[in-house]
C-alpha cells in the first residue's frame, strides 16, 4: 500500500519563553490550540479525498493515545512555570485498494450518481408545487446532518443510498392588519402599518427587554454613560434610573427585585420599583449578559472575549454573592445560562472559537460537566419540554448561524440562516415561535430580521426586515410582540408588533403527496429496527457486524440471536453505546433477534429483518 503524506513537516518539540502553555497544532485534521499542561485534547482527522483511507498519526505520536485511530486523544505532559512547548501531529492517508463507486440515489430531488466513499455530494429537493411546502427527507436518513433541510451535504459511505425529498401543505406566518390607536409624537406615522415604534433611547438602542411589576422595562446600549434604563407604557427614561458604561446587556426578576446585568465590569444592579436602583455585585470582568433563576439563587455570568475569565455568580438573598464557576486563567466567554428540565446550562466560546457548554444540576463549585457544542450557543429560550437556542458566528466563524433545539441530551439543526452574525432571541408568541437575527454587530444599512415557525420545526419564515442592522430584545408584553433594536451610533428603538400570527392555506390545489401506508406497531416489548429511535444495525467499514442503541441504555448490554459481542464496543459523540460482532451480518441468518438487556432484564427486542442490509431509525439526523 503506498503512503501519501499530506506535508509531513518536522517533528520535535520547540521550547519558547513565556507562561505556562502548550501549543498543539493538528495538520490534516481538529483540535488544534493552545493548552494548560496535562490537559487531555480530542483530536480528529479530516476527511480522506475519495479514493483514499485514512493511514495514521505521524508527527509527536508519543502523546497520542492510539495513532491507528482517525479519532484519538493527545496527553499533554507536564511543563515547569513559564515553560511553552510546540507539539505537531498529522493525519496520513494512503490510497484504498478496494475503493470502488457506490450509487446516490436522490428521489424528487438533484444530486443523484454513482460517487467513491468519501465524495462530498450536494443535494437538493426539488422546487414544490403551489400550496406546498418542502417536509423532510425519508429513506437513508442517517447520513443527513438534518432530514428537515432541504439541501445540504452528503458524504458517500461505502454502500448504496436512497433518499426521498417529501412534501407537505404549506402553513403560512402572516402578519395580521390591525387598526391601531392614536400614537404619542415620537411615532413616525410611516411605520404604523406594520410594526409602531414606541420610542427610542438616548444612544444606539436597545440590548435586553423584560416585564416587571406591570411594566415593560428595557435596557438600553451606549457609550455615553447615560441612563440605560426605560418603562413602557408610555415609553420613558425611568426616574433616576443608572449608568454603566456600555449596557444592560440581561434583565430578569426574582423575588420581587428585577435584576439588571451590565457590560460594565459585569456589575449587576437590581431594584424593587424599577425607578432606584442598587449596585448589588461588580464581577470583575466586563461583559456580564446572562442570568437565570435555578432553584433558589439567581446566577449571573461575568466574562471577557480576550481577557482570561469565564466566571459564574449566584446569590440567594441578591446581595452576598459567591463564585461558583471559575475558567481557571483560560478565556471561556460565557454569554448565556439557562435553567432547563432541573438543570443549569451556561454556553461558551474559548479564543480559539471552540464552543462548550456548561451544566451541572446543582450549581454547586466542582458540580459542573463539560460538553462540546456543535456551534456557538448565543441565546436560549425553553419553550416546552424544548430548549430553542440561537447561534452565533461571531468569534466562532465556521459554526454558523441558524436555530437549534436541545432536549437535554442532543442537538438537533432546524433551520440555518445566511446572512446573519446572530440568531440573537427566540420566543413563544401565541400560535408561533418567533425568531429576531442580527446582520452584523456594530454594521450598517439594516437587515434585522423577524422569523416566524408555525408549529413545525423547520418551517421558518421571514416576516419583517428592520431598517436597523441589529435586533437584540424580544418579549411579550399585554399580548403584543416587543422587539428592541440597536444602531451603531444611534437610531435603535423598541417596535411592537400588535398580531403576529399564522395563517393556513385553506384550499390548495395540487393534489397531497402520497404517504406510506402506516404498519402495525408490534407489542412494546418487541419491535422493528426502524421503529426504535437511534438504533443501527449495519456492517461496518471494518467488514464487521455494528449495532448502535439509543443512549438512555448506555448502561446496558446486548445479545443477537443469544450471541454477546464479541469485539470491542464504545460509546458514540452524541452519547448512544455501540457493539460489535466479528464478521459479516449474514452470520446470524437471514433475519435476526437483538435484545437489550438492562440489569439481566430484556428491555427491548429488535426485529432485523434482513440481516444483509442496514437497518436504523435516525429521527434527529444523527451520524454513525
Amino acid at each position: 500500500m503506498k503512503v501519501f503524506n499530506f506535508i509531513l513537516l518536522g517533528i520535535g518539540l520547540l521550547l519558547m519563553t513565556s507562561c505556562d502553555r502548550i501549543n498543539l497544532i493538528v495538520e490534516n485534521g481538529t483540535g488544534g490550540g493552545s493548552y494548560a499542561s496535562k490537559a487531555k485534547v480530542g483530536i480528529k482527522a479530516h476527511l480522506p479525498s475519495p479514493g483514499y483511507e485514512f493511514l495514521e498519526w505521524a508527527g509527536d505520536t508519543q502523546y497520542i493515545e492510539d495513532i491507528s485511530s482517525k479519532e484519538t486523544y493527545v496527553q499533554l505532559p507536564e511543563l515547569n512555570k513559564d515553560e511553552t512547548l510546540e507539539i505537531k501531529v498529522q493525519a496520513t492517508y494512503a490510497v484504498d485498494p478496494d475503493a470502488k463507486e457506490y450509487n446516490l440515489e436522490v428521489e424528487n430531488g438533484s444530486g443523484s450518481g454513482s460517487y467513491l466513499t468519501y465524495s462530498v455530494i450536494v443535494i437538493a429537493a426539488n422546487a414544490p408545487e403551489p400550496g406546498y411546502q418542502f417536509d423532510k427527507w425519508s429513506g437513508n436518513i442517517e447520513y443527513l446532518n438534518n432530514p428537515y433541510q432541504s439541501s445540504q451535504k452528503i458524504i458517500m459511505d461505502k454502500e448504496d443510498i436512497a433518499l426521498k425529498a417529501t412534501y407537505k401543505v404549506k402553513v403560512i406566518p402572516t402578519i395580521l392588519p390591525t387598526v391601531h390607536p392614536t400614537v404619542t409624537p415620537t411615532v413616525d406615522p410611516d411605520e404604523v402599518s406594520d410594526p409602531v415604534v414606541i420610542g427610542s433611547s438616548f444612544e444606539d438602542g436597545f440590548f435586553a427587554l423584560e416585564e416587571f411589576n406591570g411594566k415593560l422595562y428595557a435596557g438600553a446600549f451606549g457609550y455615553a454613560k447615560k441612563n440605560k434604563v426605560f418603562v413602557y407604557p408610555p415609553h420613558q427614561a425611568a426616574s433616576p434610573g443608572f449608568t454603566t458604561g456600555e449596557s444592560i446587556c440581561a434583565m430578569m426578576e426574582f423575588n420581587g427585585y428585577l435584576y439588571a446585568n451590565t457590560e460594565n465590569n459585569g456589575e449587576i444592579w437590581r431594584s424593587n420599583d424599577g425607578k432606584n436602583w442598587q449596585k448589588v455585585y461588580t464581577g470583575g470582568q466586563h461583559v456580564g449578559c446572562a442570568l437565570a433563576v435555578h432553584g433558589e439563587y439567581i446566577y449571573a455570568t461575568s466574562a471577557h472575549y480576550e481577557n482570561p475569565s469565564g466566571y459564574i455568580y449566584r446569590t440567594k438573598n441578591g446581595t452576598s454573592w459567591e463564585k461558583v464557576y471559575d475558567s481557571d486563567g483560560e478565556v471561556e466567554y460565557i454569554r448565556e445560562i439557562v435553567s432547563f428540565n432541573g438543570k443549569l446550562y451556561a454556553f461558551y466560546v474559548t479564543e480559539q472559537g471552540n464552543t462548550y457548554m456548561l451544566s451541572s444540576a446543582s450549581g454547586n463549585k466542582s458540580s459542573w460537566q463539560l460538553t462540546k457544542t456543535p456551534a456557538r450557543m448565543f441565546r436560549t429560550r425553553v419553550i416546552g419540554n424544548s430548549l430553542y437556542i440561537g447561534t452565533s458566528t461571531d468569534y466562532s466563524p465556521n459554526t454558523g448561524c441558524g436555530i437549534w433545539k436541545f432536549d437535554g441530551s442532543n442537538f438537533r439543526l432546524l433551520q440555518s440562516i445566511s446572512g446573519c452574525s446572530h440568531v440573537s432571541n427566540i420566543l413563544k408568541y401565541k400560535n408561533a415561535v418567533v425568531a429576531i437575527t442580527t446582520k452584523k454587530w456594530k454594521g450598517t444599512g439594516g437587515g434585522a430580521t423577524v422569523m416566524v415557525s408555525c408549529g413545525e420545526d423547520d418551517d421558518w419564515e421571514k416576516i419583517y426586515t428592520f431598517k436597523e442592522t441589529e435586533s437584540w430584545g424580544l418579549k411579550e408584553y399585554n399580548n403584543s410582540l416587543f422587539v428592541g433594536t440597536k444602531q451603531n451610533g444611534g437610531g435603535g428603538k423598541i417596535y411592537k408588533f400588535d398580531s403576529v400570527g399564522c395563517g393556513v392555506n385553506p384550499d390548495p390545489t395540487p393534489t397531497p403527496k402520497p404517504t406510506p401506508t402506516a404498519t402495525a406497531t408490534p407489542a412494546p416489548n418487541e419491535k422493528s429496527c426502524s421503529q426504535v429511535e437511534g438504533f443501527v444495525w449495519k456492517l461496518n467499514k471494518d467488514g464487521n457486524t455494528a449495532v448502535l442503541i439509543t443512549k438512555k441504555y448506555v448502561s446496558c448490554s446486548i445479545k443477537v440471536n443469544g450471541k454477546s459481542p464479541n469485539v470491542g464496543g464504545g460509546v458514540m459523540d452524541d452519547g448512544r453505546p455501540y457493539f460489535r460482532f466479528k464478521g459479516h451480518p449474514s452470520q446470524f441468518g437471514a433475519s435476526a433477534k437483538v435484545e437489550i438487556i438492562c440489569s439481566g432484564k430484556t428491555e427491548v427486542t429488535v426485529n432485523i429483518p434482513n440481516t444483509g442490509t442496514r437497518c436504523s431509525y435516525y429521527p434527529g439526523g444523527w451520524g454513525d
